[in-house]
């Protein structure tokens, strides 16, 4: 309630006070005039409580949506990369659940103290792992059954949805590889060396699951049509016009079907 004479809007009095707790400095006046204070805590020992808690909840937003990242920094820098990308980056949207999605590029400016070089591409991983595990899952999944019975005159002008839990994440350096051994890694182990690998990766749920897999060039531009809503003809024709080329495309289709990435089959 505000102790002021005026009645300020809801609006004012949330980027007030918002302002106060980001930067720490809970004595703001423009916050403290719309906190009333009740003995032994005044408006800006109350709003401390609020500005001390406010560093910590983003940390632990961040913790709980990049643990490789915990674990190849350690907990101490961790936590010290999460105060750096909030004094940065603050806060800017009504869920702490959409805080980290511009971690990677964050740590693509290779800001002070975080210049190991492969550390934008595992946020950026990471961040694809959350996101799609987030996802809505809408639609009738397509069977690898249904796509064969459209026969040769139907198959062309079919389409089909891509689930909204895939994720096509381009990489500069070997994560899947960095994963792999931060997995076996024991408390206070050695990392791996950066490695420089040029790929994409495919990330889906399946279920409650989330995978990842590599992804061809020929993969990644047929999804990419998939997500387009392009006739299935097109999406083929990602991978060439020989009768291989038809046969690896009906193969990728149908492994992705049995993955549950496509959804809500259509024939006109």
């Amino acid at each position: 309630m505000s102790r002021s004479g005026g009645s300020p809007s809801l609006a004012t009095i949330q980027r007030d006070v918002f302002r106060a707790l980001e930067r720490g400095r809970p004595g703001d006046p423009l916050a403290s005039r719309h906190v009333r204070g009740v003995k032994p805590l005044g408006p800006a020992a109350r709003l401390r409580i609020y500005s001390d808690q406010f560093p910590l909840r983003l940390h632990d937003a961040l913790h709980q949506d990049h643990p490789y990242l915990v674990k190849l920094l350690g907990h101490h820098k961790f936590h010290a990369l999460a105060l750096a990308y909030g004094r940065k980056a603050g806060s800017r949207h009504y869920s702490l659940g959409a805080f980290g999605a511009g971690l990677s590029r964050f740590l693509a400016q290779r800001p002070r103290g975080f210049t190991r070089p492969d550390l934008p591409d595992l946020a950026c991983f990471e961040w694809a792992l959350t996101q799609s595990f987030l996802s809505l899952a809408e639609g009738q999944p397509v069977t690898v059954e249904a796509l064969a019975a459209l026969g040769p005159e139907r198959f062309p002008a079919a389409r089909v949805r891509l689930s909204p839990s895939v994720r096509l994440v381009p990489l500069r350096h070997d994560v899947a590889s960095l994963v792999e051994a931060l997995d076996a890694m024991d408390e206070g182990g050695r990392p791996p060396k950066p490695r420089p690998e040029r790929s994409v990766r495919l990330v889906w749920r399946n279920g409650t699951e989330v995978f990842h897999a590599p992804a061809s060039a020929k993969d990644a531009r047929a999804l990419r049509r998939l997500r387009e809503g392009r006739p299935l003809w097109e999406v083929c024709a990602a991978y060439g016009n020989s009768p291989q080329a038809a046969q690896a495309a009906f193969s990728s289709l149908s492994r992705w079907a049995r993955e549950q990435m496509l959804l809500d089959l259509q024939v006109p």
